[in-house]
């Protein structure tokens, strides 16, 4: 996995696994800014990418926008897709688009404002 700097987008480290970023992990291009994108690199092993961006205005708060990037099998064909959420809280956007990875179709295309997304993910639990 190669650990990114979040501000400027400098490569800072390879890191085995998991290994999170630490506070003696900072950018020093660009004033110290703590890495926060991590990008898991594909290899020849036939492992697959995944990679999740996130801007935040407070670290203490959720992302103001947030994209997540993966590949995944899509349950109806079984084939290879790339599926990208971006939620953008500032501008009450979310948008989903899932591609077929060996045609380039697309799949299925969601643009809608963020605060009619209910139901989904960890909001079903209250249902």
């Amino acid at each position: 996995m190669t650990v990114i700097c979040a501000k400027c987008g400098k490569a800072l480290w390879e890191a085995p696994g998991d290994q999170r970023p630490s506070v003696e992990h900072l950018c020093a291009d660009c004033g110290g800014q703590a890495p926060s994108r991590q990008v898991a690199d594909q290899d020849s092993s036939g492992l697959r990418e995944s990679a999740k961006l996130q801007d935040r205005d407070d670290p203490t708060r959720k992302p103001a926008r947030e994209v997540v990037v993966r590949d995944e099998v899509t349950r109806d064909s079984g084939r290879w897709s790339d599926r990208k959420i971006e939620t953008d809280r500032r501008n009450d956007l979310y948008e989903e688009t899932v591609t077929d990875q060996e045609t380039g179709a697309v799949i299925h295309k969601k643009t809608e404002r963020l605060s009619d997304h209910k139901g989904h993910g960890a909001d079903k639990r209250g249902k």
